[in-house]
């Protein structure tokens, strides 16, 4: 398996973008309509996808397609002629079964017939030597720099729509073309762990620290880009006012703060529906499940007002979620407990992206096999921003969660937000035993869902007063430390276009959901082992008198006292 993906197959085969297998199935095409092309015409004319059959058989190697026999020889095949032999094996087999095809093509209204036709051409084939022999012909036709030239342009062709500026001249303006091996390491000695050996010195040649650092701004743009297109393609009104083009001007700064401080003067608080709520009364407010609620009163804890399709009633507080959208139009495209798809693209993509950018020449302590964390570094940063009048800032927190006051931007700035981000976190991801990736991810999230993510990034690499933290952990050539950074703040800026309502201990609940399903089957496992209890009594039906009240319930028989000492 190692041997295909490093030797065989093209670098992002299998990647999360599928760029590889992408720029093949756009080659199989064009050696289509080159050397078949009858074929390529009838599936023109009849509007059938070839690539909805040939990425099967790409991303498999044809495991699901041809019979064993014939599979292993093709395999055998591959190993040794390297991956020119997928594109003669599609053509030779289409080539066997071009007048089939052709016949079936000429029937009006046979689409469905012509793409069942073309997908049973494997399982049809039960004799390797025809294939073999009609192979054999496109040898010197399809050769492998045939194959090396189509496979670059139709690569940069997809990153060119993605937002990428490609020129296929120069090798180095396609970092997608360099593929990231196995590394295996022997332990060393002290000796070796102090003086450099060649392959340290090959790793930090500048050239390959230029596509490195090429390869993580194309990531972190590639992921802003398809964030972009995701709100566009979904949303109208979007489609008509969102940009995908980064503003890179230098005068944006104080424009960026002055937007973030007065967001709030602007927008609503409105609510999103847990459940659905019949109306019962006049005064009552129904809504259905997913409903955005716009929420007029909330002095009553269990009674709010709000208003929904112009009618306006009361309604259970505990039945509803907050969306605090103040300063920004919410949207339930951005919205991970409706659309899951963002969930992917901000905890998959951007998080990604954005730690590549973090742990870009972060120190490496080869001495102790130490290695830093950007985790670390944004809890120095965020300490250092608000050291100079930390009581004030503490002290501010604390009457917020005291007497429930806005904790959003109409009181905090970036760097105390910040500083509150980075507190919550770990107060919530400690008591979880989460890992520092998990509380980055955390922070991605927090940071987009309150629109800053671009107003931190400068925060941790402009203020000259804390240089010194940037010098302990982070060589020169880093982007916190270059001014690539600004670069990157322009990208990430393009995200301040959308609101999210992303859940910050998304991954701590699901740890602690799955940990909780585990340790409940351990449990029944047991019990199924032992036959019960040790007293012999199975309990696994509770007293209706016996189990807990609901945090709702209890919290509105305290408050109206209607409640007997015994619970």
């Amino acid at each position: 398996m190692c041997s295909l993906i490093e030797d065989v197959l093209p670098p992002n085969y299998y990647s999360h973008s599928l760029l590889g297998l992408q720029a093949d199935d756009k080659v199989t095409r064009h050696l289509l309509r080159v050397h078949i092309p009858d074929i390529d015409q009838k599936l023109t004319e009849n509007d059938v996808e070839l690539s909805l059959i040939s990425v099967n058989w790409l991303l498999t190697l044809f495991s699901a397609a041809f019979p064993m026999p014939v599979l292993l020889r093709v395999w055998d095949m591959l190993f040794v002629f390297g991956g020119v032999t997928m594109f003669r094996v599609i053509l030779s087999m289409l080539k066997l079964r071009e007048q089939d095809v052709l016949d079936v093509a000429t029937v009006e209204g046979s689409s469905a017939e012509l793409f069942n036709v073309l997908s049973q051409i494997p399982s049809q084939l039960t004799r390797i030597d025809h294939l073999v022999e009609m192979m054999t012909t496109f040898e010197f036709s399809i050769t492998e720099d045939l194959i090396a030239q189509l496979r670059k342009k139709y690569q940069a062709v997809l990153m060119a729509d993605r937002g990428a500026i490609i020129n296929t001249n120069i090798p180095t303006n396609l970092p997608k073309q360099r593929l990231n091996r196995r590394k295996l390491t022997r332990s060393k000695s002290i000796i070796q762990q102090i003086l450099p050996n060649k392959e340290e010195s090959e790793e930090n040649d500048p050239k390959l620290k230029n596509v490195r650092q090429t390869e993580h701004l194309v990531d972190l743009k590639n992921a802003v880009y398809q964030i972009c297109q995701y709100f566009i393609s979904c949303d109208e009104l979007l489609a008509k006012t969102a940009t995908t083009q980064a503003d890179y001007s230098l005068d944006q700064e104080e424009y960026d703060r002055h937007v973030f401080v007065n967001a709030q003067k602007a927008g609503f608080k409105r609510a999103r529906a847990l459940l659905d709520f019949q109306r019962q009364e006049e005064d009552e407010l129904g809504f259905r499940k997913n409903d955005i609620i716009l929420v007029i009163d909330e002095k009553d804890e269990h009674c709010w007002v709000g208003e929904v399709n112009g009618l306006r009633g009361w309604f259970p507080a505990k039945f509803v979620e907050i969306v605090d959208d103040r300063g920004k139009n919410y949207s339930v495209y951005g919205d991970e407990a409706i659309n899951s798809e963002v969930t992917e693209l901000i905890r998959g993509q951007l998080a990604t992206a954005f730690k590549q950018i973090m742990e870009h020449g972060l120190r490496h302590y080869s001495l102790y096999s130490f290695a830093l964390h950007p985790w670390l570094f944004i809890e120095e940063i965020a300490k250092s921003s608000v050291q100079c009048h930390f009581n004030a800032v503490n002290s501010r927190l604390t009457l917020c969660d005291t007497f429930k006051l806005d904790q959003d931007r109409k009181i905090l700035t970036p760097e105390e937000l910040l500083y509150r981000a980075v507190q919550e976190i770990n107060e919530s991801h400690s008591g979880s035993k989460a890992l520092l990736d998990v509380k980055l991810r955390s922070l991605v999230v927090y940071a987009v869902n309150e629109q800053c993510l671009h107003l931190w990034v400068e925060l941790m690499c402009k203020n000259p007063m804390q240089e010194q933290i940037r010098k302990q952990y982070y060589h020169s050539d880093s982007f916190i430390r270059s001014p690539a950074w600004m670069q990157i703040k322009c990208e990430l800026r393009l995200l301040t276009q959308f609101s999210f309502s992303l859940d910050v201990d998304y991954e701590i609940s699901s740890a602690e959901k799955a940990k909780k399903k585990c340790t409940n089957g351990q449990r029944r496992f047991m019990l199924s082992l032992g036959g019960g209890s040790r007293d012999g009594n199975t309990k696994r039906n509770v007293p209706t008198s016996k189990q807990p009240l609901k945090e709702g319930v209890r919290d509105m028989l305290i408050k109206h006292h209607l409640f007997s000492w015994d619970l």
